[in-house]
């Protein structure tokens, strides 16, 4: 109104010249040209107006000087109404907010029609109407542990609220995503996914029945269910079926049981130090498709429902046993690794558990491998790649077998293909180390390993078993289908005399160095090579090479890793570090028997 009264009485022919009147066109247009973008455009705009916050400013500046025109109205009389009538409306969004008080947030203005408002406003959005709905349950509980869920499948809400309720209330509140006492649900117009179950007495499709409920509006904004008969009985349940069957396995005082769909622990006379576990669980599908593309695209066998959730938010402490209770991705699985841990700590337990796809997956893995020969044999392993994964059988395997880990190296044919990370260190390689205990096998006295590759064409793998802190126990390079492509490739790009002639030729170029020896024997291809970095700005160093004093980053190695024998050659392709370099030293030594060539090239800053 004072916007208007003010652009009434303005002098329009000198209203550019007035400072006042281009700082309120410029607000005006600051708020209409946005909205009227958002409009002609048809832009995707969600949850409400966030993406239009910045609206606020130049609404408060019109605002400010709508009320400056009001104050200026000439008329005394009209002036005081004016000004009266903007106190009231303010007055009457002031005592509404009052009224609405802790709900304030769902205040709508007198002109909104407050008839179905959950299906046209997206209420409670951000669930603040929990903290009232915990304090609630904490008064319906007056003494212990209160287990509260939200429902269905979300526990967002609760998490935030918690962390706002007065400390002594909130060490006796837990959030129990298997047997909660209390399930707390808001309402927000369905946008979020939540059917409406507690409209009714009842507790409507849920079955459960409601304790409590908050309205504003005459809308239901939160509600809390009962779920202690359906929690409790639920317990029985899982501790009879326990008794009645044996576990598929058992570690840290811990019996874990399998049923398909469900994963369940349960240890007799659980204490406090079990309440500050944590738990993660990787489950391993019968069928790989079935993982994300991403999981997949990164060689990846499992899909981690957990990496770092506390044990009992899935269960509690009933009559002094530790229940906990995890359902399970719909798809078939093979195994699940599972283990407890305390923060900062190693874990305290982890094993495998088999499901009723195990056998399935055992033997479509030994079906893919004896149709074809082993693409290498050592360390009483057989082993098949297909280039998109790699598969290792023993057959006659023992706890030691099972206990090691094993590395695993893949060479891409492209070295844009390698994780950023790696190329910058200079690597030609991504490093795949895995544990037996993970994608490992045992069934019928044979050892079986399964590791998907990444999905990049790869040159070759290098492969081998050892035990942490001590030396491989057998290693073995397997070329696959871009093992040719990827040399020759390097070969095709030299051109013009080679930057350094020495026991090898050597060519710098494009951020590699490459070595070619012609009428190559395995003689040239013995010992460890040197290649010694000299960067241009010794800021550039690794931290490890600056902390030994040294002015060169040392990336040493051997042939069989990097080089290849192809058609009486021998090649290596040595990708460089992404830092300006002022000079390379290499050479190739046996250890015993001292240096057999080295060269030096100047790098001029490549």
């Amino acid at each position: 109104i004072g916007c208007a009264a003010r652009l009434c009485a303005a002098d329009w022919r000198g209203a550019l010249a007035n400072s006042t009147a281009r700082f309120g066109l410029l607000a005006a247009a600051c708020l209409i040209l946005p909205i009227a973008a958002v409009i002609a455009l048809n832009s995707n705009v969600f949850n409400g107006w966030r993406h239009a916050y910045f609206l606020y400013a130049p609404i408060c500046v019109l605002a400010a000087f709508g009320l400056r025109g009001l104050a200026a109205i000439p008329k005394p009389r009209l002036r005081a109404a004016a000004l009266a009538a903007a106190a009231l409306g303010l007055a009457a969004a002031a005592v509404q907010m009052v009224i609405l008080h802790p709900h304030q947030s769902e205040y709508f203005n007198a002109l909104v029609d407050k008839r179905g408002l959950a299906e046209r406003w997206e209420m409670n959005y951000w669930e603040t109407s929990f903290k009232e709905a915990l304090e609630t349950a904490l008064e319906m509980q007056p003494a212990g542990v209160v287990d509260v869920s939200e429902g269905p499948g979300w526990h967002d809400g609760v998490d935030r609220n918690m962390k706002v309720i007065p400390k002594d209330d909130r060490r006796r509140l837990r959030l129990n995503l298997s047997f909660p006492s209390f399930i707390i649900l808001a309402e927000d117009g369905g946008e979020s996914g939540y059917p409406v179950l507690w409209t009714r007495e009842d507790g409507g499709e849920s079955g459960y029945p409601v304790l409590w409920t908050r309205e504003v509006y005459g809308v239901p904004i939160a509600a809390i269910l009962d779920a202690r008969a359906e929690s409790a009985a639920a317990v029985r349940s899982l501790l009879a079926a326990a008794r009645a069957s044996e576990p598929a396995a058992s570690a840290g005082g811990f019996d874990i049981y399998a049923d398909g769909d469900k994963i369940s622990f349960v240890k007799e006379g659980c204490g406090e130090e079990d309440e500050r576990l944590r738990a993660y669980l990787f489950i391993f599908p019968v069928d790989r498709n079935v993982l994300p593309a991403g999981a997949r695209a990164r060689g990846e066998e499992y899909q981690p429902i957990d990496y770092d959730s506390e044990l009992l938010r899935y269960g509690g402490i009933f009559d002094g046993k530790c229940v906990v209770r995890r359902d399970l991705p719909d798809y078939p699985i093979s195994h699940v690794e599972t283990g407890l841990f305390t923060p900062g700590e190693s874990p305290s337990w982890s094993v495998q558990v088999p499901f009723g796809g195990y056998r399935e997956r055992y033997e479509r893995a030994l079906a893919a491998a004896g149709a074809s020969e082993p693409s290498a044999s050592a360390g009483g392993f057989d082993v098949w790649t297909d280039g998109t994964r790699i598969i290792y059988l023993k057959k006659d395997c023992d706890e030691e077998d099972a206990r090691s880990s094993f590395a695993l190296f893949a060479f891409p044919v492209a070295q844009s293909d390698l994780p950023q990370t790696m190329r910058n260190a200079g690597l030609e390689y991504e490093r795949l180390d895995f544990d037996f205990s993970r994608y490992g096998m045992r069934l019928d006295g044979g050892c079986l390993a399964i590791r998907h590759l990444p999905e990049y064409p790869i040159s070759h793998v290098e492969t081998g078993q050892f035990t942490p802190g001590e030396s491989a126990f057998w290693s073995a390079k397997i070329p696959l289908g871009g093992y040719r492509e990827r040399y020759e490739r390097a070969l095709s790009s030299l051109a013009g005399e080679p930057s350094a002639r020495s026991g090898f030729d050597l060519w710098l170029n494009g951020g590699a160095l490459t070595y070619v020896k012609e009428n190559c024997s395995e003689e040239d291809a013995r010992g460890r090579f040197f290649l010694s970095i000299f960067p241009a700005d010794p800021s550039d160093l690794p931290q490890d090479a600056r902390d030994a004093g040294r002015e060169h980053e040392a990336l040493n190695f051997d042939f069989d890793r990097y080089g290849a024998m192809m058609d009486g050659r021998c090649v290596i392709v040595r990708y460089l570090p992404d830092y300006a370099i002022s000079r390379i030293e290499t050479g190739q030594w046996l250890p015993g028997e001292g240096e057999l060539w080295s060269a030096r090239i100047a790098a001029s800053g490549q």
